[in-house]
């Protein structure tokens, strides 16, 4: 009689180490693609289905990791308030999605050997490590950008800084001008006073030289009447007559200077309202550049310290990946336990067959998700 092959019903033992195989084998590898796309900035994803299908330490594991991704989440936003650009860019999913179909057709490929599917298995552990320790990595060149980043700032503060003083000293400037400007206007308004005084004295002046002019005729028509007496005194008289000639023109050319000095001064006074207009709006121009410039130095202080913060974050993070790698290390030893208990799965070929189907399915549902994921989504993508 033949003797039938032993199954996951006869053995149940078998059936738990194919189980657990197929855990790992479809578990490790949906973990894989979480954490890939999670390292090339994609915080959408959810592991509540994943989380649910895990068994033991990986729930926590899980739940670790889910809390790191909600810590990334924050910090992403915290870098998105501080109107801090992404500094790095979206990752080529293409790469993503041909292992991830690779994988497909492993897991497809599975049910011809679960020796294979072991070594697979430990495979897919191998490079879940190597993209953490990639993680790691960008976290730790986020960091340095940070670092980078808040030096920046603290210049920039610098610069705000000395650029708000010698604004202030350009206002004191300003005020000095505007006090000389305004002492030269007093002075300017005393030297028209002056050059009015002298008009009216010019004018006096004049008016005493027609006067006199008259009077001397007067004196040279009676020096005539008086003949030969009076000769000299219509000397004289013409003399003073004369000189009563010269002050009148002398006070006229003094009157016309007079004007020529008040129409410059006139005009300077414009010019010095002009200066003076000019001097206040340049003064005005400063205090506003002074306020604003105080303020953004304000901003630039305040996103220096959420910078800070941002930095804390990831250092914390950071610490947070050691024990996930702890927990990969186990997950390796499990892997090689299951491959101790490939020879056990040999005859569960059929049963897996149906799962394989399933699995089918699921590897094309995940690869139409990624190449919609890979058209949609950029870096940190919340």
């Amino acid at each position: 009689m033949t003797r039938m092959a032993p199954t996951g019903r006869d053995n149940p033992g078998t059936a738990v180490a194919l189980e657990e195989t197929k855990f790992d084998q479809t578990f490790l590898s949906d973990f894989k693609d979480i954490i890939a796309r999670v390292a090339d900035g994609d915080l959408r994803v959810s592991l509540d289905n994943l989380k649910g299908r895990a068994i033991g330490e990986m729930r926590d594991v899980i739940e670790g990791f889910r809390k790191m991704v909600e810590g990334i989440k924050e910090l992403v936003v915290k870098i998105n308030d501080a109107n801090a650009k992404v500094l790095t860019a979206a990752e080529n999913l293409s790469s993503m999605s041909e292992e991830l179909n690779s994988s497909v057709q492993q897991i497809a490929q599975a049910t011809q050997g679960v020796a294979k599917g072991a070594q697979e298995t430990s495979q897919r552990v191998n490079e879940l490590n190597n993209v953490i320790n990639t993680m790691v990595k960008r976290l730790g060149e986020l960091k340095n950008e940070s670092n980078a980043l808040g030096e920046a700032m603290s210049n920039l503060v610098s610069l705000g800084q000395q650029g708000a003083e010698q604004g202030r000293q350009a206002q004191s400037l300003i005020k000095t001008t505007a006090d000389t400007l305004k002492n030269l206007m007093d002075m300017v308004s005393q030297l028209v006073d002056v050059s009015r005084t002298i008009g009216n004295i010019t004018t006096n002046v004049k008016d005493i030289a027609d006067q006199t002019s008259l009077l001397a005729l007067n004196a040279a028509i009676e020096a005539a009447r008086a003949g030969e007496a009076g000769r000299g005194f219509a000397v004289v008289a013409d003399e003073i007559r004369k000189l009563a000639e010269n002050s009148r023109k002398s006070a006229e050319r003094i009157g016309e200077l007079v004007s020529k000095v008040q129409a410059l001064i006139d005009e300077s006074v414009k010019r010095m309202q002009d200066v003076e207009r000019a001097v206040t709006q340049s003064n005005e121009g400063v205090s506003v550049a002074l306020n604003t410039l105080a303020k953004i130095v304000d901003d630039i202080n305040e996103l220096s310290k959420k910078v800070v913060n941002i930095r804390d974050s990831i250092d914390d993070h950071i610490k947070l990946t050691e024990p996930m790698k702890d927990m990969i290390n186990t997950l390796a030893s499990v892997a090689e336990e299951n491959a101790s208990a490939a020879e056990e799965v040999s005859s569960a070929t059929e049963e897996l067959s149906s799962g394989a189907e399933e699995l089918a399915s699921t590897a094309q549902e995940l690869k139409k998700l990624a190449e919609e994921v890979q058209k949609a989504i950029d870096r940190f993508k919340l």
